[in-house]
């Protein structure tokens, strides 16, 4: 339960396919491909193309856009958005610790 006055984050759900998330009621805010980075391999840094999902609050993201399961899922609670680039969507994670 939250405190009076916290927001309620969602959880992620891990075990749904892509289209079952886009079929949902409540819709989606946004849908479609990124090149996500991932592990450099020979010193060559690699970046897959994911089929993203953000939906209430959580971020999916799969091999396709008919994948049955999501290659990993996370809530966007504590992450803030950096503008100042216009081709990127950069996430930056702040830790919060209690004073």
């Amino acid at each position: 339960m939250a405190a009076r006055g916290q927001e309620q984050w969602p959880v992620p759900m891990r075990a749904i396919g892509a289209q079952n998330l886009l079929t949902m009621p409540g819709g989606i805010t946004q849908s479609g491909y990124l090149h996500k980075k991932g592990a450099s391999q020979w010193k060559i840094m690699k970046w897959p193309l994911r089929y993203v999902i953000i939906q209430k609050g959580c971020i999916y993201y799969f091999k396709s856009s008919t994948a049955a399961i999501p290659q990993g899922a996370f809530s966007l609670n504590g992450y803030n958005r950096d503008t100042a680039r216009k081709q990127t969507l950069r996430l930056a994670h702040q830790v919060l610790t209690d004073q």
